[in-house]
C-alpha cells in the first residue's frame, strides 16, 4: 500500500477515535453547547444535534474505498511488507494483498457477539517480520474478553 494512502488511512483512524473519545456529555456540556448556537464549547465537550449534520470541521478530510468484501471490519495492523491484517467482527482474521482482500480467511477465531462483543482489536509484536507474532481481543463464547497470540505462517 502506497505511504499516502496508509497515512490517510490512519489520520481517518485517529480523527473518527477522536471524535469518539474526546467528549464530555454531562448535563452541563449539553446545556452549553445548546445556548452555544452551532459551536463546539472548549474542552472537547459532545454537541447534541437534533437534524442534520453538525458544524463543519477544520481540518479537511479525504475518503477513499480501498478495499471491498469486508463483513463489519473492526481492526486493522500494517504488515512490515506493506500487507495489511483486518479483523470482522464476527471471527475472521482477513488479509488484503496489493489493494485486494485474499479470499481465504487468515484465521479463524470463535467468539460471542453480544453487545459490543465479537473479535475487535489487532496488534503485531515490534519483531513480526522475524517471529510471525499477532495477537487479537475478541470477545469468548463465554461473552469473557480474552487477548490471544497467533503465528502468522507464510
Amino acid at each position: 500500500m502506497p505511504s499516502l494512502q496508509r497515512l490517510t488511512l490512519s489520520l481517518l483512524l485517529i480523527a473518527l477515535l477522536h471524535a469518539a473519545i474526546g467528549c464530555n456529555d454531562s448535563q452541563e456540556s449539553r446545556q452549553a453547547n445548546a445556548s452555544s448556537q452551532g459551536r463546539l464549547q472548549s474542552g472537547g465537550a459532545c454537541q447534541l444535534v437534533a437534524n442534520g449534520f453538525g458544524p463543519s470541521g477544520a481540518v479537511p478530510l479525504h475518503v477513499e474505498k480501498v478495499v471491498t468484501g469486508l463483513a463489519i471490519p473492526w481492526g486493522l495492523a500494517f504488515l512490515p511488507n506493506g500487507d495489511w491484517l483486518v479483523t470482522e467482527r464476527a471471527g475472521l482474521v482477513r488479509l488484503i494483498r496489493g489493494g485486494q482482500l485474499v479470499p481465504a480467511p487468515v484465521a479463524r477465531v470463535a467468539t460471542g457477539e453480544s453487545g459490543e462483543g465479537g473479535l475487535l482489536g489487532i496488534a503485531l509484536h515490534p519483531n513480526v517480520a522475524a517471529n510471525g507474532f499477532f495477537y487479537v481481543f475478541y470477545t469468548s463464547p463465554a461473552n469473557v474478553n480474552r487477548v490471544e497470540r497467533f503465528v502468522l505462517s507464510a
